[in-house]
């Protein structure tokens, strides 16, 4: 990771203060973006990645839909309640990792990577969106959901996540929508590249 990136141990602090930081389990805003994020995705992925999965919320969702999911996240405390919300359902695996220096090995039909992109420098989220890319087999999507407005500590915004994605030439746009307070994408492979 780049210096400008903000550091996993920024995400394992937050989270052994708090359980639930971002209020996941109980935000309406969080309802809206599962339930637009469900909306654009295929009814089945045979494997999936999703990256910062945090308490497992949107993994428990998805996972639903997944033959198999790999779920990682830079917390420990976070693993361990997505592990707990997951126990009860078939091929769900949690490991701490972070992008992009931990991304995992294997080939994806769906990575999705939500809520994570603005916290990398411009070099980090490249890197990231390469191996995202390189990891997709042909025809897989990944699907990104940012935060609009603007935080302070964010080293990219939203617009500059989403735009990297759209101008890599094996990437052609799936689905978009903009809401007020969010910008979602889903990328699919081109097939034969």
């Amino acid at each position: 990771m780049r210096a400008g990136s903000v550091d996993p141990g920024y995400f394992v602090d937050l989270y052994r203060r708090e359980s639930d930081p971002w209020k996941f389990a109980s935000s309406p805003y969080e309802r809206d973006k599962y339930a637009a994020s469900l909306a654009v995705l295929q009814p089945h992925y045979e494997r999936a990645l999703e990256i910062a999965c945090s308490v497992g919320v949107f993994t428990r969702l998805l996972a639903r839909r997944c033959g198999s999911l790999l779920a990682i996240d830079p917390s420990p405390e976070a693993v361990e309640c997505a592990r707990k919300r997951c126990a009860h359902l078939h091929g769900v695996t949690t490991r701490c990792g972070a992008v992009p220096d931990d991304y995992p090995e294997g080939m994806f039909d769906l990575v999705t990577f939500c809520e994570v992109g603005f916290y990398l420098v411009h070099d980090d989220l490249i890197e990231t969106r390469d191996r995202i890319v390189a990891s997709l087999r042909a025809g897989g999507q990944t699907l990104l959901v940012h935060w609009t407005p603007p935080v302070q500590g964010h080293a990219a915004s939203a617009a500059e996540v989403h735009q990297a994605f759209a101008l890599h030439p094996e990437l052609r746009a799936v689905a978009h929508r903009d809401a007020p307070t969010y910008t979602l994408d889903l990328f699919g492979k081109v097939t034969g590249m």
